[in-house]
């Protein structure tokens, strides 16, 4: 059996094809609740790379957010979105001043379009 880091480290590959992650998914849980963390971020980012950035899957994003306290998926939705709603509401959410100025950035350079 292959060792924790080993096995993320597949787990996190972009080779692997849908059928493939799918499958690795549940082996990757058996190695402990530090696992969640990682599944639920790459399913949401499969799915920030393959949909529409609607206002739902933003509000999913944003609940991996305060459940496991990290940044990354609204750092690649602020990226990506021109979407007003979620923007106003990045910069209005009790989160890191940098990414607060960069979605009020976004909104003026929109606003002057």
């Amino acid at each position: 059996m292959m060792g924790g880091a080993a096995v993320k480290d597949l787990f996190l590959s972009s080779i692997l094809t849908k059928d493939q992650y799918e499958y690795l998914k549940p082996r990757f849980l058996e190695f402990g609740k530090w696992t969640l963390k990682i599944i639920s971020r790459q399913d949401l980012l499969k799915k920030l790379n393959s949909e529409e950035t609607t206002f739902e899957l933003f509000l999913k994003c944003w609940e991996h957010k305060k459940q496991f306290k990290e940044n990354l998926l609204i750092e690649v939705i602020l990226e990506k979105t021109e979407e007003i709603r979620i923007l106003e509401f990045i910069s209005n959410a009790e989160i890191s001043k940098k990414i607060k100025h960069r979605a009020l950035f976004k909104l003026n350079q929109l606003a002057k379009k």
